[in-house]
């Protein structure tokens, strides 16, 4: 249904910019992704036909059409920017978390362990709740930028 309502058609340009990106192997694999199933639905292939041979959801495919038909190429070739997506960890956050791995580890331990850091961080109320990923990754941006 997605395919009659939404129509892919390529200016040569477009279709030379797609053939570019689906394959040449120098682009993310999300617009590799978009730029073969762009390509094969201005070649009138049909939603099924494009999900199968591209292992993707049929969804992915008919929004991909729509997409494009809609907004155009570019909007389907970037990702969407998250403008109300809060930053968690504020630089004073992460300088706190910095000063409770350079305390003394607990009792029993050598040295702080990232769940224990975790644990930490939750019990004193720096954050109420915050992966061991999310303090490496700030214990990592703390060692490199010294001082």
């Amino acid at each position: 249904m997605s395919a009659r309502i939404h129509h892919v058609v390529l200016t040569p340009e477009q279709e030379t910019q797609l053939r570019e990106i689906g394959y040449t192997g120098t682009h993310p694999v999300r617009q590799v992704v978009i730029a073969r199933l762009l390509l094969k639905a201005a070649a009138g292939h049909s939603d099924p036909e494009i999900a199968q041979s591209l292992e993707l959801a049929l969804s992915t495919v008919a929004a991909a059409r729509r997409k494009f038909c809609e907004r155009g190429l570019e909007a389907c070739l970037k990702r969407k920017e998250q403008e109300n997506r809060a930053r968690k960890i504020t630089g004073d956050i992460e300088a706190r978390i910095a000063q409770v791995a350079c305390t003394t580890a607990p009792e029993g331990r050598a040295r702080w362990t990232l769940d224990l850091l975790v644990d930490r961080i939750v019990e004193l109320k720096i954050l109420p709740s915050i992966g061991r990923s999310a303090v490496g990754e700030v214990l990592k941006k703390t060692r490199s930028n010294p001082g």
